[in-house]
């Protein structure tokens, strides 16, 4: 559980752990993006704490942050104590707008939708920027049967099935893919491997939307459309348009931009509605910082970090 620690505590995690959690203790040529290892090794955090856990637990974080720093490795069993482990979320929410506890609510909320669309019976799971997301590792037993389809760059995929192999868990059910969406178009690779144009589909671009250009937007739209049949479903994340003002969000901004990550694309979210009927899909739901705030982090019982701006939408593909 998280708690107030004294300042020798978190003395104690400068330089070393939250460097290497930013992704400094990644080699020069690693394909994993620093906005990626601080993620995952977020979600390997939470994990280990009692009271975060009970709303979000990721088993194989740990997988790969493990592989992608020799220093996150050593040190992230340190904090299975919990004045380090308190230390070390106090720091590095202060300096990265929440970007360690967010996830206790991020990570549910687009698996409990996937989860949803499953049970409804929709049998195929498309899921880009896959990097080192954990989504289908953590829905195993609910994918049984589900033809499942996770793309990323050429480099990504190939660190991923590393890992994967490594620990025994590459599924049967699951192709790793690899795209560039500047490239590629989306439905072509995926009716070259297997995916059933005329069955619905779970699509889920998380934190993908946010790192392209319009056009890249636009194709992507275009694709999920074209490849989608009816009453499929997509999942996506976008920032609002304010954050790029000046004077927003500016901390991890100018981190990502640092590491060659820069955000691209916001849209205004009082018309997200329309953005996403003019792009073939009906709105159904989405999660604002507000209602995170009212509705998510009550029932966390412990502090979470709300990032400015940042929205979840689930989307259902149009009848007509």
């Amino acid at each position: 559980m998280v708690e107030e620690t004294s300042s020798k505590s978190c003395d104690r995690t400068k330089g070393t752990l939250v460097m290497a959690v930013r992704g400094i203790g990644q080699a020069d040529d690693s394909p994993i993006s620093k906005s990626a290892m601080l993620l995952v090794t977020a979600c390997a955090v939470v994990s280990k704490d009692p009271v975060y856990a009970r709303t979000f637990q990721d088993p194989y974080a740990a997988w790969f942050a493990a592989a992608i720093s020799d220093e996150a490795a050593e040190r992230l069993p340190t904090l299975d104590d919990l004045a380090a482990r308190a230390a070390f979320i106090e720091e590095t929410e202060r300096d990265l707008d929440g970007l360690v506890t967010h996830v206790v609510y991020r990570k549910p909320w687009i698996t409990d939708r996937v989860r949803g669309a499953l049970e409804a019976g929709i049998g195929q799971l498309v899921i880009l920027g896959a990097g080192c997301d954990t989504l289908s590792l953590r829905l195993e037993k609910a994918l049984a049967g589900v033809e499942v389809f996770e793309f990323d760059r050429t480099p990504v995929i190939d660190f991923r099935r590393r890992v994967l192999g490594q620990h025994g868990a590459l599924a049967e059910n699951v192709r790793l893919l690899t795209i560039d969406f500047d490239e590629d178009d989306l439905g072509t690779v995926l009716g070259a491997n297997g995916f059933d144009r005329d069955k619905p589909a779970i699509i889920v671009a998380e934190a993908v939307v946010e790192y392209l250009t319009g056009d890249g937007v636009e194709g992507l739209f275009a694709s999920a459309r074209r490849m989608g049949a009816p009453d499929s479903r997509l999942i996506f994340t976008f920032l609002a348009n304010k954050v790029y003002e000046p004077g927003k969000f500016d901390t991890l901004r100018d981190r990502l931009d640092e590491g060659g990550e820069s955000l691209k694309f916001g849209l205004v979210p009082s018309e997200i509605e329309h953005f996403l009927d003019a792009r073939g899909f009906r709105f159904l739901e989405m999660a604002t910082p507000e209602t995170i705030e009212r509705e998510i982090v009550p029932l966390v019982g412990a502090p979470v970090g709300i990032i400015p701006g940042w929205h979840l939408v689930l989307a259902e593909r149009h009848m007509r």
